[in-house]
């Protein structure tokens, strides 16, 4: 049996450094690590949880309808799981899911609304408090 991975020893150097963020100790990864088998069970995992609980929570609030958008919408094992999760928590709810080419992260609007405020010379700090429902300057 491989080891794929140990957790590095408490006196081992720390990557990161201060500020908001807590300083991290990364996992040591074995050399015959079977990392393609790790990935596939981290993805199988989150994207159990994602499915279940998507499904759960639309049978608890009375939703009509399910729709997977978004980024994260372009995973297949997602696309699958969700239907089979629905399926079988909530029998005949639709589920919606865009074609793949619109299923797009927002990030670089994101990065194109900073651009502009930072051109602009706006900047905020750590203590900033954080909405994602906030409208942007000037974007109408």
């Amino acid at each position: 049996l491989i080891e794929p991975f140990r957790l590095p020893a408490p006196d081992s150097p720390v990557a990161g450094d201060s500020g908001p963020f807590p300083l991290h100790r990364p996992v040591v990864l074995s050399p015959e690590a079977p990392l393609a088998d790790l990935a596939a069970g981290f993805q199988a995992a989150i994207v159990d949880v994602l499915a279940t609980k998507l499904a759960r929570a639309a049978v608890r609030e009375g939703a009509k309808t399910v729709l997977l958008a978004g980024g994260v919408a372009a995973n297949r094992a997602l696309r699958d799981r969700v239907g089979e999760a629905v399926a079988r928590h909530a029998g005949d709810l639709p589920v919606r899911v865009p074609d793949l080419a619109l299923c797009t992260d927002n990030a670089a609007m994101i990065a194109g609304a900073a651009f502009y405020a930072l051109r602009r010379g706006e900047q905020v700090g750590w203590e900033a408090e954080v909405s994602p429902r906030l409208p942007l300057p000037g974007w109408t």
